[in-house]
Parts: structure tokens; sequence; C-alpha cells
């Protein structure tokens, strides 16, 4: 492709839109914030906004933070990202591994957050951006191996490597080994569900020594133990969005389209990288040529081509004929079927819901099954995700047929099982997602099987040294996907039995509830504090008194979240300092 001058787009905006807000302290430099306390916010200000996004990174600032623990890989063209999981379904509206996706395709999938429409994947050039700005700290998680030389490089270019100030052990060595790199002692850690919102907890890490790092997820409480004064409640209000530019050598329409068209696809520009960067730029040419152009593709590459078509409805494009009939045409039989139910899916073909019936229902793998060598991994893999496809595509379709919502309930009680993460019960979660939207009512009692579920056909999984030792102690826990969507869709759903389903999760004791899922507890309380019920004070007071100190986290989130006037006594007994922060 020929090269062309960099451009610069602001998602979902335009070039040139407005800086999000500046902390409401000043500024302190690099060196200032590495004396004392730093204050580190895990995957950013994740309470505040999507995981990883820049919106969490910019957030972490605004609220008292010194810096920002970042999870780093690559995509399938290079670029590294901030994502935690290999596998994007958690967090992004899309399912597969990041590092078989390019930048570009990641770009055309939103978060799962409502609240943040615009907000995309972060790159570290972005993250590092944002550092140099407010003069933050890099706590930097690296997961993937390989990758650590060129994040060094990146970091030194952007003239930042006084702002590191944790190296995680693993996939690391670059930068461990380069002196310039000082990391930090560490004063501890409350993630991944430690009460960060506890003021007691809180004071017992500040005491632990001089100096070094506070890992946790949300910064308030920590801000307010070490003297910070909260942000100006209007400029976190009039906060505009972190939109960021994106910088890339665009190329010509002519040349996008020209290396969709090649045949074989080249090994450094894939065929759908060209096409979601066609989407990204240019639109209205998008929306003219893939339609005209897909039908004359050979058949290996139709696919591709009907995945933009995908894409392009997904963003509000109305496909007429011939498009129309090209996917369904697709769908009926041959290559592409996954990404044929995608877009018929997108573009709400209820003519399709025949076939995604019929693709979940022969499909489905018998209860127990798993794929024994690496090729029938494989196959299995891509039954999963045509599976995952079909039941999405009812989802969005939103045809509530009798065959359909017996077909999605199957794929919820017979999800398949996989060895790796990223397919391991895909159908099954996204038919419930499904489920969630079509028979809302009908399905609680599904969802409450599916969330409490031990199914000894895992036992086998949990074997397999591939498994993460996390994932082995319980065999139940692979069912991790199927279980956290289950709970909550529970509180999605919002009656009366999905709510008295999530409060007796709570009831069960601690030891006998981790057998089903470790976070049944922690996810329980979540679905509840985020439900569209109202939440009674009495109905708080009892998550500030459950024994789980992620459920009582829980409720200090929920109580600043959803802020009442009636809500000032559990304020004053169990977070006074949240008065300064939102709650008043």
């Amino acid at each position: 492709m020929r090269a062309l001058p960099i451009l610069f787009l602001a998602l979902g905006g335009c070039a040139g839109s407005p800086l999000p807000a500046t902390p409401a302290t000043p500024l302190r430099t690099a060196a200032e914030r590495r004396q004392g306390t730093a204050l580190m916010l895990h995957r950013g200000a994740a309470d505040l906004a999507p995981e990883n996004s820049l919106d969490a990174c910019e957030l972490a600032f605004l609220f008292g933070g010194d810096g920002i623990e970042i999870d780093l890989r690559r995509t399938r063209d290079g670029t590294i990202v901030l994502l935690h999981d290999e596998w994007i379904d958690r967090v992004l509206d899309g399912f597969g591994n990041a590092a078989d996706l390019s930048y570009e395709e990641l770009l055309l999938l939103p978060f799962r957050d409502p609240g943040f429409p615009g907000a995309r994947v972060a790159t570290l050039d972005q993250a590092l951006a944002l550092c140099k700005r407010t003069h933050g700290l890099l706590h930097l998680d690296v997961k993937v191996p390989g990758i650590d030389a060129e994040i060094l490089r990146r970091i030194e270019e952007a003239g930042l490597l006084d702002h590191v100030a944790t190296v995680n052990a693993q996939n690391a060595e670059a930068l461990r080994k380069d002196p310039r790199v000082r990391p930090l002692p560490s004063r501890g850690s409350l993630i991944h569900g430690a009460n960060d919102y506890s003021r007691a907890d809180v004071d017992s890490r500040l005491r632990s020594g001089k100096g070094g790092t506070l890992l946790v997820d949300d910064p308030r409480a920590a801000a307010a133990a070490l003297g910070r004064p909260a942000p100006d409640p209007a400029l976190v209000a009039h906060r505009v969005p972190f939109v960021p530019p994106l910088v890339m050598d665009r190329g010509r329409a002519e040349d996008l389209l020209s290396a969709a068209d090649n045949l074989p696809e080249p090994p450094d520009f894939s065929r759908r990288q060209a096409l979601a960067r066609l989407i990204l730029f240019y639109r209205r040419v998008a929306e003219r040529e893939i339609p005209v152009r897909a039908p004359q593709q050979p058949p290996e590459v139709r696919p591709d081509w009907i995945w933009a078509m995908g894409r392009l409805a997904s963003s509000g494009w109305t496909p007429a004929e011939p498009s129309r009939s090209l996917i369904l045409e697709a769908l009926a039989g041959g290559s592409g079927l996954e990404a044929a139910a995608e877009a018929a899916g997108e573009a709400r073909l209820e003519e399709a819901v025949p076939r995604l019936v019929e693709i979940l229902e022969k499909l489905a793998a018998p209860s127990g099954r798993l794929a024994a060598d690496d090729e029938s991994r494989r196959r299995h893999a891509s039954r999963i995700r045509l599976r995952a496809a079909a039941a999405k595509a009812l989802g969005r379709i939103g045809k509530a047929t009798p065959e359909a919502i017996r077909a999605l309930r199957d794929a919820v009680a017979r999800r398949s099982l996989h060895v790796e993460g990223a397919w391991q019960g895909l159908d099954g979660a996204e038919a419930v997602k499904a489920l969630a939207s079509l028979d809302p009512a009908g399905s609680v009692p599904l969802f409450r099987e599916a969330a409490l579920r031990r199914d000894p056909a895992l036992a086998e999984i949990a074997r397999r040294e591939e498994i993460p030792t996390w994932l082995r102690q319980v065999p139940s826990w692979w069912d991790f996907r199927i279980k956290t969507e289950a709970i909550r869709a529970l509180g999605a759903i919002g009656t009366a039995e999905s709510r008295a389903i999530l409060e007796s999760f709570l009831e069960i004791p601690k030891e006998e509830a981790e057998k089903a899922w470790r976070e049944l507890h922690w996810d329980a309380a979540r679905a509840l504090a985020g439900g569209r019920w109202t939440l009674s004070v009495t109905k708080l007071k009892r998550l500030f008194e459950h024994p789980t100190p992620a459920v009582r986290r829980t409720a200090a989130v929920a109580l600043l979240a959803r802020w009442r006037e009636e809500y000032a006594p559990l304020r004053d007994q169990h977070v006074p300092w949240a008065k300064a922060w939102g709650a008043d």
C-alpha cells in the first residue's frame, strides 16, 4: 500500500475533540509522585469507567491517584493495547482472542459498558501520552512474552522511564534488567474485591512503611486518607469523555479496497484489517463499495466482506438487496457461516431466525463432551464460535419465537466445554445474553441453575496443564463465563423473582458458595447494586453488614453511585469519608 501522511481521527467525535478534564489539585511531577505514597489504580479507575480504557486512566488522576496499573498485550498486527484477558468478550461487544485480531478490528467493537459508547480499546502510546500530560506513574503488567523490549523502547521514546513505578515479574525481563527503570517498594494492594473503600483497611496499608506504591481498584478512600481533596463536582459532571485521536497511516480508499481484494491474503495486512480501516476512515466509500463488491468475491474471500457488512450494520447501516440475500445465502450453507450469522444479527434479518435456530440445534455438543487432540479442539472451537454467533444474532434480531427460545435455553443448559478459556461456555454465555432480552422473566430459573451448576464433567478439564492454577482448585470455576453472565442477567432483568434469587445467593455460606463460583457473593452483590430496582436503605444495610469484604465494598460503590439522602446514616457509619466525595 502507498504510504500517505498520518491523519487524526476521533472515534465517535471529530479531530480536535476537547481534552478531558484536568485534576482538581495542582499537578505534581513524577519525582514528587514517587516520594511518599504513590496511589496506583488497578486497570485505571475501573469503578468509574471501563477497565483499562483511557477514561478509566484519566479518571484515576482526576480522583487523586498517582499512577495507573495497565495490562499490556499485542494484537495480530503488532499494536500493543491495554487488555487484561486474552479473550475479549468480558469487556468488549465481541468475542475471540486479542492476538488474532488487528487493532482496527478491535476499534470497531465498543465496550460493553453502555455509559461510554465512544470508548475503544486504548494503546500503550495513548496511555503514555496521558501519563506525560498528567505526570502519572506506571505499573506495567506485561501479559504476553516477547513484547517487553518494545514496551521499554516506547517508554524511552516518550521520555517516561522515570515514571515506571512497578513492573510485574512475568514477561518483562527487558524492563526489569534496565537500570534506568527504578521500581518503588510496594505497600501492598487492595484489589480483586478487597475493601479499598474501608478507611481501616486503607490505613493498615499506609502504616506498613515509608513510601512505596499502594495498588487499589478505587482511589477515593485512599486519597481521603492521604489528605487529598475531592475533585470539583462540576468538573466531574462536565468532563468530556476521552475519545482519543486515532493516529495511523490510513492509506487511500482505493488501496484498501485493493488489499481486501488480494488473493492470497498478505500475512502482514489482513483482509479484515483493510476492510476495518476502510470503515473507520472512509465510511461513505465503505457503505457504497462493500455491498457492490461482496457478491463479486470468490467463495474463499466472501466471508470477510460479509463480516464487513455486519460491522457496517452494527453502527447504523441498513442493508438492501442484494446484500440481504447475500447474507442469507451465506447463512444457508458453505464457508463463512460465522460471519453470515453475525451480519444477519447486526442487520436484524428476521428471515434468518429459522436457520440460526437450526445452527444452534445441529451443532450442540453432547453433555460432557471434550475434544481430545489439537485438531479436534480447533474444530470444536469453530463450532462453539458459530453457536455463539447464532445465539448472539437471535438476541440482536429480537424475534422471540418458541423455537428460538427453546434452542437458546438448550444452549444454556448444554453449553460447550473447551480447555481454552476463549471458548469455554461461550455459546451458553451468548445464549444467556439473548434470553435476557427475548424471554427475561421465563429465563430466571434457568439462570439460577447456571450460576450454581457444579458439572462433574469439568473435573477432566481441571486436570489439564493448560488450565490456570487458580481454576484447578474447584472444577466448577471453569464455568466462569456462563456463571458471571447468568448473575449479571438476573440483575438486568430486575424482577422480584430475580432479586430474591440474588439475595438468596448472598445467604449461602462462603465455603459452600465458592464450590459453585469463587465470586458468587461478589457478583450477586454487584447485580443487586446495579439492578433496575430501587436500592432501599434496608437492602443496602444488608450489603454493608455482609461478612464478605467484596460485598461490603460493593455497598460503598452503590452508595456513591446511587446516592440518596436517606443513605446518610449508612454513609456516616461505614464510609464517612465519602461525604466529601459525592455522597452528600
